[in-house]
């Protein structure tokens, strides 16, 4: 074995003894998993993925051809598009000491040192990491670890698991086999061409994710190519100051909110840079400035911590109160009826268009729902509300009227199916506040939790 290059092996070719005891392994793996990310109360299912499987093996002074890689923070899938489902990766640490670190700066603030007998997952197709040398210890030794791999995905979704599984195994295999081939870039001219080639797309692609972020280039181009100067700017220093609100209450990492708040600060002075502050309706863009500012401080140092463990407590207590289907049924169609009004209100008198709106609807959704169903069909339930309100608008002209009938038939809902209301168990409580806020922008995917359970 060369160990001037790092070293692959795929699990399959281990004796069958030994792979019996990748077999424990993965089993004791599950079970954290499923602990970690309340899978047992979500109903989602965690399969193994076995064919993705290795043995991997460092070069701790290897910095070229596709070995490259590994120090360049990537993501190693690209399927992060494809909602509900998600590969996990799970290191899996075979020896130590060693001195190589992994970092996932939007997962974890710490630094992750894999020795023997532990093991750190994250989602393949998402999460940005890279390894680095610890320069600090002398030790030299190559890190041994396995690679150990699954899938999960909500059981509805369970006729399409088995497709999702082998996209990401064919995926793997194709990009195992070009990143082996270009490990010695100077062997001939095609290792060289492919080397380069993957260590381009891999420095872009992290790059963008590090420093920026897909989904906020995202967010941040439809709000520059829908709106003028002024609405611009306004819709940016929204999205940043409830970026700032969403990362404190939901104790997002260090490095996600140095991101996620450079991507929108970098945007508004650019804007500034290349446009004429004249441009700018003053009469507009200063008072709605300063209430955004307000209100964002108000909020700052109001909101409460909010976490997946907190989420999910809250649901449990939501759906004692909400265990009849009609009442269900009805209480989503009320809360959604209410927000169309809530929308059309700002739609019709602070002129906030609708794909302005579904962009803040979807920053709401990214940071605030840890529950990565709900995240994803909350999403589609507001585009569900855009597309009627734009295509109906004769239908929803009173928004106000809409808000009031949707609290009164949901509390009548309440009356006819002879369930008490949510809020009846913390009105007394001294967290009223804290909690009716988390009442407030949990209710949606509280009530889609609710029912599709």
């Amino acid at each position: 074995m060369d160990t001037n290059k790092t070293y692959h092996l795929w699990t399959s070719q281990f004796s069958v003894e030994t792979q019996n005891m990748i077999f424990k392994i993965k089993k004791l793996i599950i079970s954290e998993i499923n602990k970690k990310y309340f899978f047992y109360k979500i109903k989602h299912n965690i399969q193994f993925v076995n064919d993705m499987d290795e043995y991997y093996q460092s070069a701790p002074n290897n910095n070229i051809g596709s070995d490259r890689v590994f120090i360049t923070p990537h993501l190693d899938g690209f399927l992060g598009w494809i909602p509900f489902m998600r590969t996990w990766r799970c290191i899996y640490g075979l020896n130590g000491p060693h001195k190589t670190v992994t970092k996932i700066p939007f997962l974890t603030d710490e630094n992750i040192i894999i020795s023997n007998n532990t093991f750190y997952c994250f989602d393949f197709n998402r999460d940005l990491h890279w390894v680095y040398q610890n320069k600090d210890i002398s030790i030299n030794n190559s890190r041994k670890i396995l690679k150990l791999h699954f899938i999960d995905y909500p059981r509805w979704l369970s006729f399409l698991s088995n497709y999702y599984e082998n996209l990401n195994i064919n995926y793997n295999k194709f990009a195992r086999k070009q990143f082996l081939f270009s490990q010695d870039p100077y062997n001939n001219p095609y290792t060289f061409i492919v080397s380069t080639i993957i260590n381009f797309i891999t420095i872009i692609g992290g790059s963008i994710e590090k420093y920026i972020g897909f989904i906020n280039l995202f967010i941040v181009l439809l709000f520059i190519k829908n709106n003028n100067l002024t609405n611009k700017l306004l819709c940016l220093k929204a999205g940043l100051g409830f970026i700032i609100i969403s990362c404190k209450v939901n104790q997002c990492t260090y490095a996600q909110f140095i991101r996620d708040t450079s991507a929108y600060t970098l945007s508004i002075i650019c804007i500034f840079t290349f446009n004429k502050f004249k441009n700018v309706n003053i009469r507009i863009y200063l008072p709605v400035t300063y209430l955004i500012i307000y209100l964002c401080g108000i909020f700052y140092t109001f909101t409460p911590k909010i976490t997946a463990e907190i989420y999910y407590n809250e649901l449990e207590l939501f759906q004692q109160y909400h265990t009849n289907k009609f009442n269900q049924i009805v209480h989503l169609a009320t809360s959604s009826y209410g927000i169309m009004g809530l929308i059309q209100l700002l739609y019709k008198y602070l002129k906030i268009s609708y794909i302005n709106l579904w962009c803040f609807s979807f920053l709401y959704t990214r940071y605030l729902i840890p529950d990565i169903d709900c995240e994803n069909l909350t999403v589609l339930l507001f585009g569900f509300y855009f597309f009627l309100l734009k295509k109906y608008p004769n239908k929803f002209k009173h928004p106000i009227k809409m808000i009031i009938y949707s609290i009164l038939f949901q509390e009548l809902s309440h009356i006819v199916f002879k369930e008490k209301t949510y809020m009846s168990c913390y009105s007394n409580d001294k967290n009223i506040n804290e909690t009716f806020f988390k009442h407030i922008i949990w209710l949606i995917p509280f009530e889609i939790r609710t029912l599709i359970s």
